[in-house]
């Protein structure tokens, strides 16, 4: 799998087109009734499919069922004939159907240790602290290996469950809870779904579990965890209520089902599972009241797997070509509900950040594709960040009130019903009557997206503003498939009173179709601010090249984030004395936190002696972001002036943020490994001693400090501390960090350590037990290494991994490898970094001469 190059495409070599399977029959109930013993990880029991003929005389029916023994199919009380290969029970319905016949099938089965679908969560020697629980996921194709099924999303039918589990644990699935037994030492719990629901969004979650109970009107609301984490349980939970007004309110639908339950689970594989009226998410999302400002995740998550109960659970994607449809619009939820809760600003941010997620994969693809290896190579940024994008697009174009209306039709005319994205864009059609056709052709159906150089200048003799564009991604053999054709907003501010912030706008637009372009406007005077895209609601790159008083006023003045992002980034790139005087000013003018943060990252861009007064100043900020940024910002400079700066500020802590006490780590490590051993080794005892002594949530500040020690790769003993915490029986936060990190000492180490260390990788390998996080965390540090043997043990986790994630991030590692250990790539890629630099060099050179010139006038 690592003879061709695909590092940067999304179409694997075995990738091929997909197609929704032949639906010969529907199911209109599934019914299971399994007893879990989670000593043995073992369920036994009955699957019970009522499925209708969609076509007459079949007399077979394919049924998914993936290493489970399979012990008798009955039809009634009639016992039928089938074959069972490990993945389907082909079963001979001795009769020809007739149409729309409805036939009521029994499958007894066991199972014994699943691979995937159904997790067993225990203690064990090692660390006998872990809980029993059980735990299920779907997603895409899980459902078919814990019981059998017909697995496809096409699938939408009513649900009964009935669960068998020990007397200490709650069993909690989908709809409502009708009856609960008790018999010795274990307890049957039934649910029952009557409204339809997919597949693949069947659930259990068991567990001893803590439980707080909330209300939204009269829906029962619940959180679910461990009991040690009761505290983190109320506290990462309880914005649920508000969350459900704030979708309900921009979805136009009730929240549709019988309760919402949210169980967070140990060992959980993703972060959380939308699973109909009971989301099961990853304990290790749950915050505390100091994390929660610099991880947001968790709020996050809440919303987006509540909003999912609309979007994937109420309306359901026909196949997983269209998983934007539901994943977009999770995504977007998140900037929903932190519009609604915390303003615009926060909200911008978050799709600045989404934007950022896109960008950094490697390959770009239509959103809406069916060529793939495997469904789950679509969970990708593509079909998160970038369709969420899309969908802020389409509601900008429509409005905040025909958005919402076009949302409450598709929800409305879909319930219970398989949509693709041509369903999509007919509501949009019928309540709208806009055609966003062109608009999705470009970033739907089409790969890549804009990215704009924008020049603006003003004639005063004229009275013209001059707005240039240029779309830099265009490609000239592949003109149609790379030029964008958009019209985009541009709007010319003035002052009517700066000190109040107020002024006059003149809106007009652009209207771009080809690869470069000039614009004049005639206007009365001088515009003081200068918008392209105004307010930012188109996905793209973009880059300013705008008069220094104009970007400073964007920055200042200007009603969106992410324009003042990308003004204080154009006056960084200028690199001048001027700009850094000019951001320097501006921070202490701003009101805003995150804008503040914005400029000391725009600082930090600047490679000019005089950016560290201005990171010790921000050090005193009350935004933690702001601390952040400095804190990161100090590690540009390798003095020991702030090396010693450093240390204090680690040894200080910070009592607000655990992320910028963690930044103040890794910049110690960065300035102390290039300044020399005696630096390297204060700091490795400094960050040893963080390590073993500070308590925090998750452990964050020990995983901070072992990514840190990973950086001290002049200081030998960094090398051994990482490999002792790699060893089992280490915290498993810790440990699966440093097996992550290895990989980012050892490339600088010796042969013989690189061997040892990939011995150490080897036997993290031969250990895993379907542990997602520690599977990814040593393909990140092979990736790390050029060896034949770390090629070797990618193939190894390419071939054993069951998860498709890990399996492509493998293959992807196994080709850079690969590419590093031939020595022609290594001199391509040594000829390329010297015409970087005779480049580099060259303009340096000339900002030189250039400033020598201003210094003699």
């Amino acid at each position: 799998m690592c003879s061709s190059s695909f590092v940067s495409s999304f179409e694997l070599p075995d990738s091929k087109a997909h197609y929704n399977p032949d639906k010969k029959f529907s199911v209109a109930h599934l019914s299971l009734d399994i007893v879990l013993d989670p000593e043995t990880e073992t369920v036994s029991g009955f699957s019970k499919l009522e499925v209708k003929a969609n076509q007459k005389d079949l007399t077979q029916i394919e049924i998914d069922a993936v290493d489970m023994s399979v012990l008798e199919v009955k039809l009634g009380t009639k016992i039928l004939e089938y074959s069972h290969d490990g993945h389907k029970i082909i079963v001979n319905l001795n009769q020809s159907t007739k149409l729309s016949q409805l036939i009521k099938l029994q499958i007894k089965y066991e199972l014994v240790k699943p691979s995937f679908g159904l997790w067993f969560v225990k203690p064990s020697p090692i660390y006998p602290d872990k809980p029993y629980q059980i735990w299920t996921q779907g997603e895409q194709e899980g459902s078919r290996f814990w019981f059998p099924c017909i697995d496809s999303p096409q699938q939408i039918h009513t649900f009964e469950g009935k669960f068998t589990v020990p007397k200490s644990m709650t069993a909690i699935s989908n709809g409502e809870l009708i009856a609960t037994k008790v018999s010795g030492d274990q307890t049957t719990f039934t649910w029952s779904q009557k409204k339809p629901i997919p597949t693949y969004l069947v659930v259990l979650a068991a567990g001893d579990f803590a439980e707080v109970k909330d209300k939204y009107g009269k829906l029962d609301v619940r959180y679910y965890a461990s009991k040690d984490k009761l505290e983190e349980l109320k506290f990462s939970g309880k914005k649920t209520p508000e969350m459900l007004k704030v979708l309900e309110k921009w979805f136009g639908v009730k929240y549709p089902w019988d309760k919402y339950y949210q169980i967070w689970v140990e060992d959980f594989i993703w972060g959380g599972m939308e699973n109909v009226s009971a989301t099961v998410n990853a304990s290790r999302a749950l915050v505390d009241k100091k994390a929660v400002s610099d991880f947001p995740m968790t709020e996050l998550l809440v919303t987006h797997e509540l909003a999912h109960q609309w979007f994937g659970d109420l309306i359901v994607i026909d196949y997983w070509s269209h998983l934007w449809i539901k994943e977009g619009m999770a995504t977007y939820a998140e900037y929903l509900w932190l519009e609604s809760s915390q303003g615009r600003e926060r909200a911008d941010l978050q799709n600045y950040d989404e934007l950022q997620a896109y960008l950094s994969e490697s390959y770009r693809r239509p959103v809406v594709t069916n060529f793939y290896r495997i469904s789950e190579d679509m969970a990708d940024n593509h079909s998160y960040a970038k369709a969420g994008l899309i969908y802020h697009m389409i509601r900008y174009e429509l409005g905040d009130d025909v958005f919402t209306k076009v949302i409450t039709k598709l929800l409305t005319d879909y319930a219970h019903k398989n949509v693709d994205s041509h369903a999509f864009i007919r509501v949009v059609d019928e309540v709208s009557g806009k055609n966003i056709r062109p608009l999705l052709d470009q970033y739907l159906f089409r790969a890549g997206h804009p990215k704009f150089n924008v020049n603006y200048s003003w004639d005063k003799e004229a009275g013209l503003a001059t707005v240039s564009i240029k779309q830099t991604q265009v490609k000239k053999d592949k003109l149609d498939e790379s030029l964008f054709k958009l019209k985009l907003p541009v709007s010319f501010g003035n002052f009517k009173n700066k000190s109040k912030k107020e002024i006059d706008w003149q809106n007009l637009s652009l209207s771009i179709d080809q690869e470069t372009q000039n614009f004049y406007f005639k206007l009365d005077k001088e515009p003081d601010l200068v918008l392209f895209d105004d307010g930012n609601n188109y996905l793209k790159e973009v880059e300013y090249k705008y008069p220094m008083g104009v970007l400073e006023n964007i920055v200042q003045f200007a009603p969106d984030l992410q324009s003042k992002i990308y003004a204080s980034q154009a006056i960084a790139k200028i690199g001048s004395p001027k700009a850094l005087s000019s951001l320097a000013n501006l921070y202490k003018k701003v009101d805003s936190g995150l804008v503040r943060a914005e400029i000391i990252k725009s600082i930090g861009q600047i490679n000019l002696s005089d950016t560290l007064a201005e990171f010790k100043k921000a050090l005193r900020d009350d935004e933690q972001k702001v601390r952040q940024a400095a804190v990161s910002g100090i590690s540009k400079y390798k003095t020991q002036e702030s090396f010693d700066l450093l240390v204090k500020l680690v040894k200080k802590g910070d009592s607000e943020s655990y992320l910028a006490e963690g930044i103040s780590y890794m910049s110690l490590a960065e300035v102390a490994n290039f300044l020399g051993q005696e630096q390297a080794q204060t700091a490795f005892e400094i960050l040893n001693e963080a390590l073993v002594s500070k308590s925090s949530w998750n452990h964050i500040l020990g995983r901070y400090a072992l990514l840190a020690i990973s950086k001290l790769t002049s200081y030998k003993e960094s090398l051994k501390l990482l490999m002792d915490y790699t060893k089992l029986g280490t915290n498993e936060y810790l440990r699966k960090d440093a097996l992550r990190t290895l990989g980012n000492i050892l490339k600088y180490e010796s042969n013989k350590s690189v061997e040892k260390g990939l011995d150490v990788l080897s036997e993290a390998i031969s250990t895993l037990d379907k542990d997602i996080v520690e599977e990814m965390a040593i393909v990140q540090s092979l990736t790390q290494i050029a060896h034949p043997k770390a090629l070797g043990l990618l193939k190894q986790i390419q071939t054993q991994s069951q998860y498709p994630r890990t399996q492509r991030q493998a293959m992807e590692a196994c080709e850079k490898v690969s590419k590093q250990l031939n020595p022609r790539n290594l001199l391509e890629d040594l000829r390329k970094d010297i015409d970087k630099l005779k480049d580099e060099n060259r303009d340096l050179k000339t900002k030189v001469h250039k400033l020598e010139e201003v210094g003699k006038k």
